[in-house]
């Protein structure tokens, strides 16, 4: 294990490799009439599949007019609900919505395995070894604290009290 970074899981690049490599060769010409909005937090490789399918006119070929909103996905979920938004790139926080009571459905994956890592000064050797130390998140209910109380879940220390 890597002493600087402790890995959750792999990105798989072959599968976003193949969803670029058809939405590159797939060409249409249907006038979109539909307007869907997409909620996204930021233009990143987490979102690259439908940015790409959206310029290469994917959602255009089905009848729709795209469109990517960059937006705090805590704040898209809620959009979500009152329709400003048709959809939201989230699973952490779609799933915390579900589990709320939130009526929302996954309906796509652009990603087998989701990659997250905690990283650390270089005198931390291990995760046990975050106890008493204070770990830096993005904000409350976001996937990166999600995963961040697992991954210390994991590893026997408590969330708010060990570290």
């Amino acid at each position: 294990m890597n002493s600087k970074i402790f890995s959750l899981a792999r990105h798989k690049i072959f599968l976003c490799a193949c969803v670029v490599l058809f939405l590159c060769v797939s060409n249409t010409q249907v006038r979109a009439q539909e307007r869907i909005r997409i909620g996204i937090s930021s233009v990143s490789p987490g979102f690259i599949p439908t940015i790409i399918a959206e310029q290469k006119g994917f959602y255009t070929k089905y009848g729709l007019r795209s469109e990517h909103v960059i937006i705090s996905l805590a704040v898209a979920i809620n959009a979500l609900g009152t329709g400003e938004l048709d959809c939201v790139v989230s699973v952490g926080q779609g799933v915390s919505a579900a589990l709320r009571g939130f009526p929302v459905k996954l309906v796509m994956m652009t990603e087998d395995k989701l990659d997250f890592f905690l990283m650390t000064r270089a005198d931390i050797r291990s995760v046990t070894d975050l106890k008493g130390k204070v770990v830096g998140i993005s904000y409350p209910g976001s996937t990166t604290h999600l995963v961040a109380e697992s991954i210390l879940r994991h590893f026997n220390l408590e969330p708010g009290r060990d570290v």
